[in-house]
């Protein structure tokens, strides 16, 4: 699935030689922006991907890939300004009072 993808694209940054990672940092923006694309253009006008009321399980995963620090694409140096809806995505699920209260509890 796409957090797969984003995941190893970003694996491929942190673990192997200097050299690998080096090549990895190198196709990193490419690599997560053919799934990004996808996912940008799965949402609606949202925020959330399938439920109003509140986060679903690929919510949390798009959350996940993009606020991880360890991968994560912000923690990779991934821009993500062109896009908008997973920026409106992951700002809704991170306001979520359960989030909040997980992402507190575990020093996030």
């Amino acid at each position: 699935g796409a957090h797969s993808d984003l995941q190893a694209a970003m694996y491929k940054v942190l673990f192997g030689s200097d050299d690998s990672k080096a090549a990895g940092k190198e196709a990193l923006p490419a690599a997560a922006a053919k799934t990004l694309k996808g996912i940008e253009g799965a949402y609606g006008e949202g925020p959330f991907l399938y439920r109003t009321d509140g986060p679903s399980l690929g919510d949390l995963a798009v959350f996940d890939a993009v606020t991880s620090p360890f991968p994560g694409l912000k923690a990779c140096g991934i821009d993500l300004e062109a896009y908008p809806k997973i920026n409106k995505a992951v700002a809704a699920v991170a306001d979520d009072a359960n989030v909040k209260a997980y992402c507190q509890k575990r020093g996030f």
